[in-house]
């Protein structure tokens, strides 16, 4: 994970963007994902944090069931 990968995801934060590279990967082109209809997803990393909160410590086992909840 370099540079390039960084660009790549900065490209792909455009919801116009990920969903013409979505339809032309996934769907020959045609217009199956529309960029009003996408979502903006929690990282792992963003999902461990606010695990970490809703337990309100850094216990591994608690973490991962709260990741589950």
């Amino acid at each position: 994970m370099g540079k390039s990968d960084e660009y790549y995801y900065d490209y792909l934060d455009d919801n116009d963007r990920f969903a013409d590279q979505m339809n032309g990967a996934l769907f020959q082109g045609e217009q199956v994902v529309s960029p009003d209809e996408l979502e903006e997803e929690l990282s792992e990393v963003e999902r461990i944090i606010e695990a970490q909160k809703r337990v309100g410590n850094y216990d591994a086992g608690q973490i991962c069931a709260a990741l589950t909840r």
